[in-house]
């Protein structure tokens, strides 16, 4: 993979991030965006509240546990992974295709160390880093992998029928760091429609984004959450299959969310 392959598939997966659920920029304790002050409201199975706060509610309650998650573009791109960032793991695959080509980019988090594996790039080994090298706006930086600022700060014209919401994401509105992965797509459009599902307690298990308003071959992205609460093992590779992380890598990490908003 060249270094343009390299910046291509990073890009797709800050884009991936950024609108799957699992933006850039800190969450507060409660929904505080445009017009929404205070604590979050506690979720509900049934509508009860006002639809946004209930929305940004069911977004909030995927950072407290630990859960299943899966991510689809067209047929550009495919993740799927395990998170508990409570407990400082993950385990992330992203499969991206372009070209006719499939590539297949992993990551692990284990404690503050980050392993990451693209075959063209590292071989059979995995790269490694302290998670401290990372800005505190990048997609990969521990806190931002599972983080729903984008829903807090940009979800507008919220509506509820049942378990299902709809509305929309005004990207005027989204962190910086979030904007950045959106621009990546090739950002046209300012405002993008959007439906969720959530389960009985109230949690968001689906969010489906139409992004042909930021490209017109950009399709839905599709994010599914699912087995809150399962147990996330995740392993270190063994020494013998980890190499030190190319300076041209670690400069691209670097550089990428190292002005976005914490």
């Amino acid at each position: 993979m060249s270094l343009q392959r390299l910046a291509a598939a990073m890009m797709a997966l800050t884009a991936a991030i950024a609108i799957g659920g699992c933006t850039t920029g800190s969450a507060g304790s409660g929904a505080t965006g445009p017009g929404r002050t205070g604590p979050a409201p506690i979720i509900s199975a049934t509508p009860t509240a006002d639809p946004l706060d209930e929305f940004v509610a069911a977004t909030e309650a995927l950072q407290k546990e630990s859960m299943k998650v899966s991510m689809s573009m067209a047929s550009v791109l495919e993740a799927s992974g395990s998170f508990d960032m409570p407990g400082g793991k993950a385990d992330m695959t992203m499969r991206m295709t372009s070209g006719g080509d499939t590539e297949e980019f992993s990551i692990r988090l284990v404690g503050k160390k980050l392993y990451m594996k693209m075959e063209e790039i590292s071989g059979p080994d995995w790269m490694s880093l302290d998670v401290s090298a990372l800005p505190a706006g990048n997609s990969l930086n521990p806190k931002n992998m599972v983080n729903t600022q984008l829903y807090v700060d940009a979800a507008v014209d919220v509506t509820r029928t049942g378990d299902s919401f709809q509305g929309k994401l005004d990207l005027s509105k989204a962190p910086d760091s979030a904007d950045a992965g959106l621009r990546a797509l090739g950002k046209k459009g300012t405002v993008v429609p959007f439906t969720a599902e959530v389960d009985d307690k109230g949690r968001l298990t689906e969010i489906s984004l139409d992004l042909t308003v930021l490209h017109a071959q950009a399709g839905k992205m599709i994010a599914k959450y699912s087995d809150f609460g399962t147990e996330v093992k995740v392993a270190a590779p063994p020494a013998a299959e980890v190499a030190p992380m190319p300076k041209e890598m670690l400069k691209m990490l670097a550089a990428e969310g190292q002005t976005a908003t914490a």
